[in-house]
């Protein structure tokens, strides 16, 4: 955390007084730690058909109806028989029914086979028993401790019949332990290690005004998920445990100041129904439950033979009958989340763990049986052992657990794994370090051999072969591509017909090869599927920034032969990227979602703030019945659908994407209103339009598309098509359609060589690529210094119903577009970079920060296979581009730095922008909003197979009747096209985010800027913002307020801020109003300054003390205090106030007594005072003066005013914090003390005096870019 400078508006005497505190660092949790090798997941696979050999068994416990229904299905039933049969009861749910049967058939020595009903959630809609589920925790400790027994158990479904027993029992029969059977088909379980990561849990992610409870709050892992509530937000956290831990105090304390959140103790025994009932109802009565994490437990280590239901019963009531109770208390108070905390015994078995392994796999089971679309979310994670915390810190046991193949994790890697278990809010997550090589057989089996995700690297040959049919239908009739790259005529030439056919120019001829391609129409967009061209045909990979250099033909034909001759630049494979290969058997294998799908699916959710919301686009058509017929409309789309595995697609519950090898007919819903009067008729499909709006379907149940069919009389219908974005882009809408034509009239459609599961594993294997890690590289060096996303006055209470959405749209007319657009490209600058910054300004005009980050959305479709462009997905890629509108410039200026950063930022989109997001949110996040809300999003340019993006999406339907799209946790989404020449633009805003009125207003002010420059393109030249006025006239574009909230005091924060920036050694500003504080306004007189000169002193003396100065009281702060430092070179000590808070230490102020030798002003010593700065080295950690990290002259100003009026109203405090350009934390040149002048600041018309209230914050502090 860098230092920060604070202004506090003093009293009359005093002037504004800047300070400079240190970073100060708090002991906490460690940064999380991505562990992804420690993370399995159950996937259940087809065993081999094993003989079926009729046995006899023995049958525990079961009644004649069974033992008929058993003989009926072929299964042998013999009281003698050597082999044991145990059916468990299901429909209790208590699992310590299970205790008694379980111990009884596994006191012996015999084979037994034990069959349970929907233990397992083997596909989207099954259900599951907790009860059952338990069992299997316990029989994986049997099989653990008796490794030789023949010990099987078979999980059968709840309508299976008995018939379906006998494959199983011939699996079993065959060596198989773990059985399922599902749909006639056996099947085996194995733990797969899962790669993937979700982002982290942001700051606030947590925050919720009800209380987070925490059972079993002083163990190990209860006291760190305790500190990891509060770092996420929690404000009121609740311990449960039945006696406080001899240190609560200082606990409570050090969270309380640490965190600002509010802990409270309740004694309470969670194995106790009623002690649990009266401290859930306690809570609730004092503001209700937000969620739980049940980290209570009780452990009686002991093998299997020792135990019975009398000693296994008080640890299932700690952990899995408190989790129902718990479980059934949050459902009816409507609770966010239930965390269970359970254990990686109940997957693979550790001997004498059998109490413990049953009440973990019922947690395990509690969550896979929770509904994922009801509240409460219902996850569980099996832990494994921690190293760091809890029972597995002893030696000896981690020495233990290391012989039986067990590792340990650290608890950074534990925190990471909590933040992934409630960003991806899959219900069930394995988290343990196996030591595979230490395991025994029976349980090394259960864990699946590590795949690599890497495609298959193709020859030379191979690519060569790939490139020379990867050319799209529109360009077949092109020249080859040059062989000698070096050659500078011929790949000019080649250069030449792609772009025209790019810009669709008639004549290549036309492109003189020195002209700027800008100036032609290249944008943006047009030049990344240049680029693509360029990579697929000629095998380099141009750079964006160097190409912008000398964007001409003659520029990229030297770029290129530049190129040619670098290594890092050219595929290793030859002249290529490796072309796409099929992954057949895997077809239909869950795959990762990509970064922003995640981003879609994540929104879907309650989990985040904005979210609930659905990313899809939903449009409707009037069409004629004798123009395109329903039947045939619904049979060429199930031809689709068949085509395109993603029109097949569900997203299971743990995040993962899957394409179903069989689907039924789809039927396009039919309403009829032919017999309503037109009033009723518009009515009913308002009303369908606002349901298909705004519903959030569950996205593991197919279909994620609808189609609706209105009849509105006996010719026409209007067709309602929704279609969840978690599967199209813009392109791959176009793809779609145009393969709706063609099956609709009855064309073949070939299948698909290729699939988007194979691109989205070749992109994760991209990872290892050179281009991506440079790229990565070079994030991480801007991502510190990025400003955050438009701060918009926010509505003061966020909406609690699901986001609304409303569209704003304004056009520009054909022939002032045109002329717009040639005025741009004479500058060289494309017309979405121009438009990005007309939106840019508007924004800066109403936001609280003049400067801030904007999410732009492009398609990134890379050309490593021919049919690339024939597949169904979601290929969009957002881009980081920042802003700093603080000083006066032109528009064009503007534009063009726009222009330049795009460049640059485009050099370097071969990451992905959302998982930048990640990053960033890793050391941001804002309690009440997104860390990118707002989003430009340009299809100027965009030709899909060569025609107009308006021309290929409105072929087949024509134009539609009405388009509505919405995205999670966007406020406003910026598009622009152009349709039939007209620049249209369109501002979809969620509802209620904003001030009431705020989004409409932004969107006039964009107009009014828009028809501007339009109007009078001149106006681009000069200084400032004009809007066009409704008479035609033009006026500059004044800037939203934001008053400092104090009566008739005129006082806007942004114009304080302005007045700070105006001095070099202030990087960024930012003043907030403090509530709670009361004070008089007064107004200001013209600011004078003394002259003074900074003159170095050596270090200051370690001899320092407190004391109090004759000082006006109502600029005391509390909790500050004086420190007395005497400057070597001076007779005299030096006043500085100091803050003694046990967080750090910096130096906040000073003032020097008469006499300062190095001062030349003494005369102002005594009554104004001069101003002393410090310099020190080193990091503060502790409250000394000596030890403050202050490494840049402290910034102050003195200002005379007018007597204070009296009487007049109270008012807030107003604080800044500016961050100067210092490095945080790092080594400083040697301490020593300044003197220099009171600065001049010019001053708004009015200040404040206040007395200061308690614990005032000044934000958190922040790096940022020097400016």
């Amino acid at each position: 955390a860098a230092p920060q400078v604070g202004i506090e508006a003093g009293d009359a005497q005093d002037g504004w007084r800047f300070t400079l505190a240190a970073c100060a660092t708090a002991p906490g949790l460690p940064a999380p730690l991505p562990a992804p090798a420690t993370h399995y997941a159950w996937q259940w696979s087809a065993a081999a058909d094993a003989a079926a050999t009729p046995q006899p068994f023995a049958l525990r416990d079961a009644t004649a109806a069974t033992v008929a229904a058993l003989h009926a299905a072929g299964v042998r039933i013999a009281p003698q028989a050597p082999q044991a049969l145990l059916l468990l009861d299901s429909g209790d749910e208590d699992p310590l029914s299970l205790v008694t049967p379980l111990l009884a058939a596994l006191s012996g020595d015999q084979p037994l086979v034990v069959v349970t009903r929907c233990a397992w959630k083997i596909g989207a809609d099954a259900r599951v028993d907790p009860v059952q589920h338990a069992a299997w925790g316990l029989l994986r400790v049997a099989a653990a401790e008796h490794p030789t027994r023949a010990l099987a158990v078979v999980d059968l479904d709840a309508q299976t019949g008995w018939d379906d027993l006998l494959p199983a029992l011939a699996a079993a029969a065959a060596g198989q332990r773990w059985i399922a059977v599902r749909g006639k088909r056996v099947l085996l379980p194995q733990l797969v290690a899962q790669p993937h990561a979700a982002p982290a849990v942001p700051p606030a992610g947590l925050a919720d005004a009800r209380w987070h409870v925490v059972t079993g709050a002083f163990g190990g892992l209860g006291r760190l998920s305790v500190q990891w509530l509060a770092q996420h937000g929690a404000r009121r956290i609740a311990l449960l445990a039945p006696r406080a831990h001899a240190d609560w105090a200082e606990f409570q304390h050090l969270l309380s100041e640490r965190d600002d959140c509010r802990l409270h103790w309740l004694s309470c025994d969670v194995a106790d129904p009623e002690q649990l009932t009266q401290a859930l109802e306690t809570l609730q009565a004092d503001g209700g439950i937000a969620g739980v994490i049940h980290s209570a437990g009780l452990l009686h280590d002991a093998p299997l033979a020792s135990l019975d239901r009398a000693l296994i019963a008080p640890v299932l009531a700690v952990k899995a009958q408190a989790a129902r109770r718990l479980h059934a208390w949050l459902q009816a108070h409507h609770g966010r989340y239930l965390l269970l905390y359970s254990s990686a015994a109940a997957a693979l078995g550790a001997g004498g763990q059998g109490a413990h392994a049953l009440a973990s796999a019922y947690l395990d089971g509690l969550a896979l049986a929770q509904d994922p679309h009801t509240l409460p979310q219902v996850m569980s994670i099996g832990w494994g052992a921690w190293g760091e915390t809890g029972r597995a810190v002893d030696p000896a046991l981690q020495d233990q657990l290391a012989s039986s193949g067990m590792g340990l994790l650290a608890s950074a890697e534990g925190l990471w794994h909590l933040d992934q278990a409630v960003m991806r809010a899959a219900p069930y997550r394995l988290a343990m370090r196996v030591l595979t090589e230490r395991l025994d057989p029976q349980r090394r089996a259960l864990l699946a051999p590590v795949v690599g995700t890497a495609p298959p690297v193709r020859s030379a040959s191979n690519a060569k072969a790939a490139r020379a049919g990867n050319a799209t239908p529109d360009q077949a009739t092109l020249s080859p591509a040059p062989t000698d790259l070096h050659d500078a005529t011929a790949v000019s030439a080649w250069l030449s017909e792609r772009i025209a056919a790019q810009l669709r120019l008639d004549d290549p001829s036309r492109l003189s090869p020195g002209r700027d391609l800008l100036q032609v129409g290249l944008d943006s967009l047009l030049f990344l599927e240049l680029s693509s061209d360029i990579q697929r045909e000629l095998g380099v990979r141009l750079d964006a920034e160097r190409a912008y250099r000398d964007l001409s033909v003659t520029g990229l034909t030297a770029l290129i032969a530049e190129l040619a001759g670098e290594p890092a630049s050219v595929t290793p494979t030859g002249q290529v990227p490796a072309a796409l290969e099929h992954d057949a058997p895997g077809r239909h294998q869950p795959f990762p979602l990509t970064a922003i799908q995640h981003a879609y699916w994540l929104g879907r959710t309650d989990l985040i703030d904005y979210g609930g919301v659905a990313c899809h686009v939903l449009f409707e058509w009037n069409l004629r019945h004798d123009a395109f017929e329903l039947a045939r409309l619904e049979r060429a789309w199930n031809t689709l659908v068949q085509r395109h595995d993603m029109l097949r697609m569900v997203v299971d519950v743990d995040g993962q994407q899957r394409i179903l090898a069989q689907v039924p007919v789809y039927r396009i819903e039919r309403q009829d209103l032919r017999a309503l009067s037109a009033q009723q008729r518009q009515q009913a499909l308002e009303e369908t339009r606002q349901a298909l709006s705004y519903r959030v379907p569950p996205t593991d149940r197919w279909p994620m598309f609808e189609l609706v069919a209105s009849e509105l009389d006996g010719r026409h219908y209007r067709l309602h098509m929704n279609l969840d974005l978690l599967m199209f882009d813009v392109q791959s809408f176009k793809v779609m359609l145009d393969d709706l034509a063609r099956a609709y009239r009855s064309e073949d459609l070939p299948p698909l060589p290729i699939t988007f599961r194979d691109y989205v594993l070749a992109e994760q294997a991209r990872r290892q690529e050179h281009s991506w890690q440079a790229s990565w590289q070079y994030w991480q060096g801007v991502l510190a210094d990025l400003p955050p996303a438009p701060r918009l006055p926010l509505a003061a209470e966020r909406p609690l119903t699901q986001p609304r959405f409303t569209t704003y749209q304004t056009r520009l007319d054909a022939s002032a577009w045109a002329a717009l657009k040639q005025e741009w490209q004479r500058w060289g600058v494309t017309p979405s970079a121009a438009l990005l910054t007309l939106f840019a300004h508007t924004l800066e005009r109403w936001s609280r920060q003049p400067d801030f980050t904007l999410n732009l959305t492009f398609f990134d479709r890379r050309p490593i296979h021919p049919q690339i462009r024939e597949l169904i997905g979601d290929f969009t890629s957002v881009l980081l581009v920042d802003f700093d509108l603080s000083r006066p410039t032109s528009l064009r200026a503007s534009i063009e730095r726009t222009q330049q950063r795009l460049w640059k930022r485009l050099a370097h989109s071969q990451v992905n922008g959302v998982e930048l997001l990640r990053e960033l949110g890793k050391g941001r996040g804002h309690q009440r909003q997104p860390l990118m809300p707002v989003v430009f999003t340009s299809m100027l340019g965009m030709s899909l197979d060569g025609l107009a993006i308006d021309q290929a999406l409105t072929g087949l339907l024509g134009d539609p009747v009405h388009v509505f799209t919405q995205t999670p946790q966007v406020w406003l989404d910026h598009q622009v096209m152009e349709i039939d020449g007209e620049l249209v633009c369109s501002w979809y805003c969620m509802n209620e985010v904003l001030e009431r009125g705020a989004a409409q207003a932004m969107f006039e002010d964009y107009r009014a800027v828009l028809g501007a420059v339009a109007a009078q393109p001149e106006l681009m030249q000069q200084a400032g913002v004009m809007q066009l006025l409704d008479g035609g006239g033009v006026a500059a574009f004044a800037r939203a307020p934001w008053p400092a909230l104090v009566h008739d005091a005129g006082i806007d924060l942004r114009d304080l801020e302005d007045a700070l920036r105006e001095r070099s050694d202030i990087v960024q500003a930012e003043a907030m109003a403090a509530s709670q504080a009361t004070g008089s306004t007064c107004s200001w007189s013209p600011p004078t300054a003394t002259a003074c000169h900074p003159i170095r002193c050596p270090a200051i003396q370690a001899r320092s003390r407190r004391s109090t100065p004759r000082t006006n009281k109502s600029s005391t702060r509390p909790g500050a205090g004086w420190k007395r430092a005497r400057c070597a070179a001076s007779p005299r000590p030096c006043w500085a106030m100091g803050c003694s808070n046990g967080k750090g230490s910096g130096i906040v102020w000073t003032r020097s007594t008469p006499g300062c030798a190095r001062c030349p002003s003494t005369a102002a010593c005594c009554g104004n005072g001069c101003t002393c700065c410090a310099r020190a080295a080193g990091c503060a950690r502790t409250a000394t003066l000596s030890s403050a990290n202050v490494r840049s002259p402290m910034i102050l100003a003195r200002h005379k005013r007018r007597r204070m009026r009296r009487g007049a109203a109270a008012s807030p405090a107003i604080w800044t914090a500016a961050s100067t350009n210092m490095p945080p934390c790092s080594p400083a040149p040697a301490r020593r003390w300044n003197c220099c002048s009171p600065t001049a600041l010019p001053p708004p018309t009015r200040c404040i005096s206040t007395t200061l209230p308690r614990a005032v914050s000044t934000g958190a502090p922040r790096r940022w870019r020097a400016r």
